[in-house]
């Protein structure tokens, strides 16, 4: 009775793990890093933006419109002389994409992309100051 009892336990088991895996969505890899490197440091990202996108910086959290995400991205996104801008890391396939602005090999800025792999556009843009 336990030997019966142990292998429907491994069947309900063994099914379970395969019904859960075949619900999981696999999505390809991000393979637009150089677009969206060339959109952040023209700081225009309408090519990424869908209709509303997170912007956070400091005490800023909202839901903005693409013509309002650049105008955001002007004024909180600085390139001072001698920086430069390097990848910093990437994450989940790299649909969240970090970039840094550094200068003198220390971080002045980071800013976060996080993109949807749906439908490839931008879900929110996350500035942090380096002070």
């Amino acid at each position: 009775m336990k030997i019966l009892a142990m292998k429907l336990a491994f069947v309900m088991l063994f099914c379970n793990s395969i019904f859960a895996q075949t619900q999981m969505k696999e999505y390809d890899s991000f393979k637009k890093e150089h677009e969206l490197k060339t959109a952040f440091l023209k700081l225009d990202m309408t090519a990424f933006a869908q209709d509303n996108v997170v912007f956070v910086c400091d005490t800023i959290e909202r839901q903005v419109k693409p013509s309002e995400l650049n105008d955001l991205m002007r004024t909180h996104v600085r390139f001072p002389r001698n920086t430069q801008i390097k990848k910093a890391s990437e994450t989940n396939n790299g649909w969240v994409q970090t970039f840094g602005i550094y200068k003198d090999d220390d971080a002045i800025m980071y800013i976060r992309f996080t993109i949807n792999p749906d439908n490839e556009k931008l879900e929110e843009v996350n500035v942090e100051k380096n002070n």
